[in-house]
This record gives structure tokens, C-alpha cells and sequence, in this order.
């Protein structure tokens, strides 16, 4: 059932990102994800980047939809509908991997890990293009043992892609789980070294969603969807679908790179 909820505040945290904070009695966990209703222009469905008492989704403008959420004022309201989907598990040592806005759905993991489960040692790895596109690191280094930031232009940080200095890491034996959300494109290295190593991996996958319910089958990979089965997936469900990464449903149902969604 979709509910109205009202924005309490609406930050500029990154290039064409915000993050709108409302107040949500719903339960929710870090990884799961709302789908949320602008009138007139659509429905998107959104990670919970704060899943607290007072919850906020962090959404990039990439369309119309999206540009009129973050242009959402104090005061405002919404429609919201969830929250759907899995969470992370929790062990004692976890290596974090994020790309741009996989950041969104890691956060609060992170967050969580440190205050509720007190896990022994959290180390993350955040890429994106530019420093930019950088957001939350204060979060994260609150929580974080150990921060590595990498952009593709060196703007700040290590200069290169992610992967180049987050796969040496990717080690059997002293991470007991490794955490990744971003661009599949840097995810699916990160799992295939994951898998070949013996590490515990989750990954949390997007795709195109109409009913979030399990109905309309848009968000399927393989035998599983991304709405019911997901977001998170774990080693042994990555392990059958990792050929399948890379590609997406389009609104038209077409199967298309996941580089080319807008």
C-alpha cells in the first residue's frame, strides 16, 4: 500500500544527487529498497540510504522522475510504497566495495555493522568518476576501520578504476564476507574474484521495476527477481547467475547492457 510521507530536508550531497530525509514508521534494514511516486510523473524504485526512525533514500537525477525528487522541498510530499527486498548478512570482518551511488544501499550496512552487530573490522573501498561524485565519506569514515577512495580522473584520492586497487584485497582467509553495490560492470569482476577465491560475496543488483511485488517479472535474472529474491544476492545464487550480469530488461522489455539504461 502506497503512503504519503513528508520531506523533512533535501541535501545536495554529491553531483546531481540528494538525499531527502522523511519521517517512516515502516520497519526497514539496510540493503531494501522503497518504490517511490511523484504524481503525474512516475514510480522509481529507490535504495534506503537511512533506515533509521528518520529514513532518506539518496536518488542521482538521470530523468524526469528522478529530477522532480530531488527537487522536492521541505515540507513536500510523496508517495511511498515498501520497503521491499533482502538486506546484507553480518560477520566479523567485512570488505566493503561501492561504486557512485551503489554507496546509497552500503551505508546504512555499514552503519548497522558497527553500531548493532560490532563487528571487529570494516574496511571500504569507494570509487567514482570524480570528487564530485563523492558523498556520505564523513558517514563512512565514522564507521569505517579503514576508507579507500579511488577517482577515475584523481581528482581525489587514488587515480583509477576501483577494481584496480579493490581486488588485491579480495584475499581466503581474512574477510569473511565482501560487500558490493555499484556498476555492474564493476561488480562482476569483484564476484568472479570473490567466487575463485572462496570469499563469501553479496551483491546488491538493480534492474528495471514496475510492481516490486514479484508480478511483472521486468527485474528477472535468470530464475530469480531482483524485487522478491533480492536486491542482495549471495555467493551461491551470484555463482548461477553470473554469466547473466551485464545485461537488463528495458522498459520495453528488450535485453540491453546495463550501461545503457538512462
Amino acid at each position: 500500500m502506497r503512503e504519503v510521507v513528508e520531506v523533512l530536508e533535501n541535501n545536495r550531497v554529491a553531483k546531481n544527487v540528494h538525499t531527502i530525509r522523511f519521517r517512516w514508521k515502516r520497519d526497514a534494514r539496510p540493503g531494501q529498497f522503497v518504490m517511490v511516486w511523484i504524481p503525474g510523473s512516475g514510480e522509481v524504485p529507490l535504495s534506503l540510504s537511512y533506515v533509521g526512525d528518520i529514513k532518506g533514500i539518496t536518488v542521482k537525477v538521470v530523468g524526469e522522475t528522478t529530477e522532480k525528487i530531488a527537487r522536492l522541498k521541505t515540507g513536500e510530499r510523496f508517495g511511498i510504497r515498501g520497503p521491499y527486498g533482502n538486506s546484507y548478512s553480518y560477520a566479523n570482518k567485512i570488505l566493503v566495495i561501492a561504486g557512485g551511488t551503489g554507496m546509497c544501499s552500503l551505508a546504512p550496512a555499514i552503519e548497522m555493522a558497527r553500531v548493532n552487530y560490532k563487528v571487529a573490522f570494516i574496511k571500504v573501498f569507494f570509487g567514482a568518476k570524480s570528487a564530485e561524485d563523492l558523498f556520505m565519506l564523513d558517514r563512512i569514515e565514522k564507521f569505517a576501520d579503514a576508507l579507500v577512495i579511488a577517482t577515475e580522473d584523481g581528482s581525489l584520492g587514488k587515480k583509477g578504476l576501483i577494481t584496480d586497487f579493490a581486488l588485491p584485497e579480495i584475499k581466503k582467509g581474512f574477510y569473511d564476507i565482501v560487500w558490493t553495490c555499484g556498476p555492474e560492470a564493476m561488480m562482476i569482476p569483484i564476484v568472479k574474484k570473490c567466487l575463485a577465491e572462496g570469499v563469501n560475496v553479496e551483491a546488491s543488483l538493480e534492474r528495471y521495476m514496475k510492481c516490486a511485488i514479484g508480478v511483472c517479472g521486468s527485474c528477472a535474472i535468470g530464475r530469480f527477481l531482483v524485487c522478491k529474491d533480492g536486491p542482495v544476492f549471495d555467493t551461491k545464487i551470484l555463482s548461477e547467475i553470473i554469466n547473466g550480469l551485464g545485461k537488463v530488461r528495458s522498459p520495453s522489455g528488450r535485453l540491453i547492457d546495463y550501461a545503457e539504461q538512462s
